[in-house]
């Protein structure tokens, strides 16, 4: 691989890192919050897209997104697995 796309992967791990790295926070700070973190991440996610659309850090964004995507996701199996196994 060039270095050109180890650069660009990295970017996107930062934002990776970043959107986990909030969970992490969220979750120590306000221990009843990771019940909807699918929904809470908005408030520190929209900021983090929004920077980086601003600033062109395309690869970083698209990270941040990817994170987000995933946590909802997951957050809403979780959810609706527990809804209606009782």
């Amino acid at each position: 691989m060039t270095e050109e796309v180890v650069a660009k992967w990295n970017k996107i791990w930062v934002g990776l890192c970043l959107v986990l790295a909030g969970h992490l926070i969220l979750s120590i700070v306000f221990i009843p919050a990771i019940f909807m973190i699918g929904l809470i991440q908005l408030a520190y996610v929209v900021p983090l897209v929004v920077i980086c659309y601003l600033r062109k850090m395309n690869k970083l964004m698209q990270g941040a997104l990817i994170a987000a995507g995933i946590t909802f996701l997951v957050n809403t199996a979780c959810f609706g697995y527990f809804v209606f196994q009782f």
